[in-house]
């Protein structure tokens, strides 16, 4: 029924450029959004768009920002399912960003430098005999095997723990938190336990000889390990005990650390 202006039609009128919206929103901007976690597996013909590096976290905030915004507008939205939308949209990123990580990650390679035959003298790496000056191409990679992989490795940790996961975990439901707890997992097993602990263990060993270094190099694995402890912190996981479980190992060695200082 028509009644006049200001009536039901108007309402209907005045409420049909937010739906228009929003489908716009959903197609576009979230569609580009999930384009941004793409990457050729050599299976599914998938695109690689080479848009985001999880390792960057540059690029992690200003993604986490944008998610963070879309976020709040869908949930603004006057539709009825916007909580559901929410939930769904963050699910797709979380399935995505996990999917991307483990692409990323199962395509290092993880050297771990021996501290039996490494050790680092006045700042400088070194083999056995120290009178034998090294060649600039084996001191890159004792430099990559040592700091620049784990560095990486915390950084990927830090930018899922610290920054991902609060805002994933907020918007998906309770019935679906095994879907966070698989992104949070995947951090402790295959980050943590089998590539940065050995190479911090490694890297620990090798720059804790009294040898005229500068101290910065000897607190380098405790730091990248309280590193980890204070996204976890941020993130609020150390409040629950499955993760508190899961974080020991980082929580033991860096109290041996400063046992041993």
């Amino acid at each position: 029924s028509r009644r006049d202006g200001n009536g039901e039609v108007g309402e209907k009128r005045k409420a049909k450029p937010k739906c228009i919206l929003l489908e716009v929103v959903q197609k576009q901007i979230v569609g580009h959004l999930f384009n941004s976690f793409s990457f050729d597996d050599g299976k599914n013909g998938t695109k690689q768009q080479e848009i985001y590096d999880p390792f960057s976290v540059t690029q992690t905030e200003h993604l986490c920002s944008m998610l963070t915004s879309l976020l709040k507008y869908l949930s603004s939205c006057s539709e009825e399912n916007s909580k559901v939308i929410c939930g769904e949209t963050a699910g797709k990123i979380l399935n995505s960003l996990l999917s991307l990580v483990k692409y990323c990650v199962g395509r290092m390679v993880v050297p771990i430098g021996d501290a039996s035959k490494i050790s680092l003298t006045r700042n400088q790496f070194a083999l056995g005999d120290v009178s034998k000056e090294l060649d600039g191409e084996t001191v890159d990679a004792i430099a990559y095997a040592s700091v620049i992989q784990v560095k990486a490795l915390c950084t990927l940790a830090k930018n899922i723990l610290g920054r991902w996961y609060p805002i994933l975990n907020r918007e998906i439901c309770n019935q679906k938190q095994d879907e966070v707890a698989s992104l949070v997992q995947f951090v402790f097993e295959d980050l943590v336990s089998i590539r940065i602990l050995p190479a911090l263990h490694s890297l620990h060993a090798i720059t804790s000889g009294d040898n005229g270094n500068d101290k910065k190099y000897s607190e380098m694995p405790k730091m990248f390990i309280n590193e980890i402890l204070d996204a976890m912190q941020g993130a609020e996981l150390l409040e629950k005990d499955r993760w508190m479980l899961m974080a020991a190992p980082l929580r033991v060695v860096a109290k041996q650390w400063d046992n041993s200082a």
